[in-house]
């Protein structure tokens, strides 16, 4: 497939835009335009895409290209991708990436143990902040996965700027930008946090799960109330507590849980009434 003089030039001029665009395509066919393109056109447009359809993309490619496209990624763009690959897939990079770019690699993706980054799950739903709703509504049908309450949303440089229920996004004005309807309030945890400390962040009270983030802000996943108690249980760092004391955490984390949903539900059901304008 032969790339037109056009398309090289609106890549390689506008990568942020033609990310969006690409992320809505199918990722055997980005992965194919990715082959015939140079890497001076590739790389910044596979840096602005969202990570997990990057790596759906780039999983398609062999070994040596990857490993090439890899090189060339400002380092944190590569880790936030490198993160979604399959351990397999990883396994096999490591004998041809140099030496210098593994290094750099684990820099972002080792984490002290015990610490909100050994915890994080990296699949977390996310948003562009300058899409429409209407947009936003398309992408989330083509997540292909159940997708949480709530959706984070991000800028062009993947950092955390706000979070919007998908209730709420479902009940919006379909024009307007996601940015418009967000809110501001994530609560986000810093990714090297210990997890011991993580049990008193009042985000707990509620929310379920919480974004977890890089210094530089760069939303790297979230992190599962369960997971962090659990992790702790195993590690037995935790400090024992009374049984009644466990007992009524379990009661307020199902009741947090059920009135989300509610909260989710009243919002769909609000743009139910509404109606066509």
């Amino acid at each position: 497939m032969a790339v037109n003089s056009m398309t090289q030039d609106f890549l390689l001029k506008y990568p942020a835009e033609a990310a969006r665009v690409l992320e809505l395509n199918a990722h055997e066919h980005v992965a194919e335009l990715v082959n015939e393109l140079p890497a001076s056109h590739a790389v910044p447009v596979l840096a602005s895409m969202q990570p997990e359809a990057a790596a759906a993309c780039m999983t398609l490619l062999d070994n040596a290209m990857l490993a090439r496209l890899l090189g060339d990624i400002p380092i944190n763009s590569a880790a936030r991708i490198y993160r979604h690959l399959s351990a397999a897939r990883k396994e096999k990079l490591s004998a041809q990436l140099p030496e210098k770019v593994l290094k750099n690699l684990q820099r972002y993706l080792v984490y002290p143990a015990a610490s909100a980054g050994t915890l994080l799950n990296p699949l977390v739903d996310t948003l562009p902040e300058n899409v429409t709703v209407a947009e936003a509504l398309r992408r989330i049908e083509r997540i292909g996965r159940p997708v949480v309450c709530e959706i984070y949303v991000i800028n062009e440089a993947h950092q955390l700027v706000g979070v919007i229920e998908l209730g709420r996004l479902l009940a919006a004005d379909h024009h307007a930008r996601v940015k418009e309807v967000m809110s501001r309030k994530a609560q986000p945890v810093m990714v090297r946090a210990a997890a011991q400390s993580l049990l008193s962040n009042p985000g707990w009270s509620s929310k379920r799960r919480l974004p977890v983030i890089d210094r530089d802000h760069s939303l790297l996943g979230t992190l599962d109330y369960d997971s962090l108690q659990n992790a702790l249980k195993d590690n037995a760092q935790h400090l024992s507590r009374d049984p009644m004391e466990n007992l009524l955490s379990l009661a307020t984390l199902y009741w947090l849980t059920i009135a989300q949903l509610f909260d989710s539900l009243l919002n769909i059901g609000q743009s139910a009434n509404r109606g066509p304008k």
